[in-house]
């Protein structure tokens, strides 16, 4: 509806719709999902932390992020 999802439906259960997208056999996700995000946590959380890269990320339109540690002290590596 208007460009977004406005209902999910269990499996069988019928609705009416504009348009219908065979999504067989691929992946649908809600929103991008960046799978290199540099959150800073812990050590370096004035460069950037959990909360203001995931707001960032939702002003984008990203549902997930997967952070990628840098140098962080302790190292995560």
């Amino acid at each position: 509806k208007d460009g977004v999802y406005s209902a999910f439906l269990a499996p069988g259960e019928k609705t009416e719709a504009k348009e219908v997208v065979d999504a067989k056999g691929c992946y649908v996700y809600p929103g991008i999902i960046d799978c290199h995000a540099h959150l800073n946590e812990p050590g370096f959380e004035y460069r950037e932390d959990f909360e203001t890269g995931s707001r960032a990320a939702a002003a984008a339109g990203c549902t997930c992020l997967i952070d990628m540690p840098l140098n962080n002290e302790p190292s995560l590596m």
